[in-house]
């Protein structure tokens, strides 16, 4: 989720956040852009929980989920990832 729309969800302004997040105002309006400035770990991982993980790392960044990856999961040879018990 974006941040701006986390933070409306919530009714907060931009001020508001910034005091919980200990920043200015502006630095909000940059996170809120669209292609924000992010100011490292820290400062992801308090977004990450002033928002209680509603805006994730991965929002911030514009990633993509695992799930839009469509990454190929089978090993060489086929063999499945997880046996069954049945296999053992």
């Amino acid at each position: 989720m974006r941040f701006s729309d986390w933070r409306k969800q919530q009714g907060k302004t931009q001020q508001q956040c910034a005091d919980e997040l200990g920043v200015s105002q502006p630095v909000i309006s940059d996170l809120e852009a669209d292609e924000p400035k992010i100011r490292g770990r820290d400062f992801v991982l308090r977004v990450f929980r002033m928002t209680r993980g509603g805006v994730t790392p991965n929002d911030l960044y514009a990633l993509p989920s695992i799930d839009q990856l469509e990454l190929d999961m089978t090993v060489p040879g086929d063999a499945p990832l997880l046996a069954s018990a049945g296999d053992q």
